[in-house]
């Protein structure tokens, strides 16, 4: 992508929001200056509208995802959008390629998105053959080609939703493939999280889908030879908004590196910095910028209670030598940080009880900068008090740790070895 390319897909961001209802934006006020400033930042910088008219609830067990994730697609009517940054061969990958295939031939019309870098070696060409042949529609986000010698290869999309109809969505941060379930024999016992939504906010979704889709996928090339009056027909006959009986207020946060405005990090700084109690934290890797470290131990020696859970076994990376490595000026400033006892892979943030935010981002430098990211930002009082047992119950499966602990396991050679890798950071 050049540069001409990029100001070309940003002004047909424009053409997006048309698509959005605006008029809960325009009134909401939520009682807190705080809360209401948070959320009109995202308003402000990218037209991201608040929807009220929502319903989530959290997938909290694995077995259930599997099981929610297949339902989903059965029970849809017109569309099935799904969007992955890993798509890996095995149980899970398999039956949803089945019953994608089903409802392809039912007449629903499905799109299939996947990252190729996230899908090398991954991805079986039997599968995409298989849907392909059921006149599926498939896409490869910022393809190999000219672009892997070039540095936009290493921009990919981390999204990960599973849409139908314009009305519901399995969103969070689980890829698809085995270990995301712990099912699969060569990860440690896994938890991570998801939510399934309705309502309003999966108009925002799949505008989101939509622009990835036809601007950075292999797809985007037809895409600018259309005239924009068949661009426009031909997604607007699938956005129309379908409220939720329930009153959940969200606002679908989007952060990519073709975006000024870091909405994602900052977002994460906003609830940081504008937190009157407490904070509460999970994230995978913590390899994060300096400015949330610094917001972090600024918080904390201001007297908000801030706690962290982290891995404490590793996936396929190192994970857990290099969280440690972050841990110790947080630790000084009075964080309390824990380590889950298997690999946790869930991504959220908790404000004062009240406000969530979570979704694909992970808290380390390429989530916040050079990936392609999506997380909700939810203002609801029953959901917070739900992830705050969540929080709890991987708490008391976590071990705290502190400064003479982080001295005790991080060796010359950890030291040396994460030196090295310091300097590849960004690309981890």
């Amino acid at each position: 992508y050049d540069k001409k390319t990029w100001k070309a897909a940003k002004e047909y961001t424009k053409s997006y929001n048309r698509y959005e209802d605006y008029e809960f934006t325009k009134k909401f006020e939520s009682g807190d200056k705080n809360i209401d400033q948070i959320f009109k930042y995202n308003f402000n910088i990218s037209q991201s509208p608040i929807y009220e008219k929502n319903s989530i609830r959290i997938i909290k067990d694995l077995t259930s995802l599997f099981d929610e994730s297949i339902n989903l697609i059965r029970s849809a009517k017109k569309t099935i959008h799904l969007s992955t940054y890993i798509f890996k061969d095995g149980v899970w990958s398999r039956c949803i390629v089945t019953e994608l295939i089903k409802k392809a031939q039912e007449g629903v019309q499905v799109r299939f998105m996947y990252d190729w870098v996230g899908c090398y070696n991954r991805l079986p060409k039997k599968l995409i053959r298989q849907l392909k042949e059921a006149k599926i529609e498939v896409a490869i986000f910022n393809p190999k080609g000219f672009n892997m010698f070039k540095s936009v290869t290493n921009y990919r999309s981390h999204r990960k939703v599973i849409l139908v109809d314009n009305r519901a969505a399995i969103y969070g941060g689980s890829n698809i493939a085995d270990e995301y379930l712990s099912i699969s024999p060569k990860t440690n016992y896994w938890r991570d999280l998801n939510f399934y939504v309705e309502g309003e906010i999966a108009n925002s979704m799949n505008l989101l889908f939509l622009y990835d889709w036809f601007n950075f996928s292999n797809h985007a090339k037809k895409r600018y030879q259309q005239k924009d009056k068949k661009f426009v027909n031909s997604i607007s006959k699938i956005l129309q908004l379908q409220p939720s009986e329930s009153n959940q207020i969200m606002q679908l946060v989007n952060s990519a590196p073709d975006l000024e405005e870091k909405q994602i990090e900052q977002t994460l700084i906003n609830l940081i910095k504008k937190a009157k109690n407490s904070i509460k934290i999970v994230t995978p890797y913590l390899f994060p910028t300096q400015s949330i470290i610094d917001s972090l131990s600024s918080a904390a020696m201001s007297g908000i209670k801030v706690e962290l859970i982290l891995p404490g076994r590793n996936d396929d990376k190192q994970t857990v030598i290099a969280n440690r490595f972050h841990c110790t000026k947080l630790l000084s400033s009075g964080c309390k940080i824990y380590e889950y006892q298997g690999f946790i892979h869930s991504k959220y943030l908790i404000a004062d009880d009240s406000i969530v935010f979570s979704g694909s981002n992970n808290m380390d430098y390429r989530s916040l900068w050079i990936n392609f990211e999506s997380a909700l930002l939810i203002y609801n009082e029953t959901l917070s008090k739900e992830m705050i047992n969540v929080f709890s119950i991987d708490k008391s499966n976590s071990k705290l740790i502190n400064l003479d602990f982080i001295k005790n396991h991080i060796n010359i050679w950890h030291k040396i070895g994460y030196s090295l890798i310091n300097i590849f950071h960004p690309l981890l």
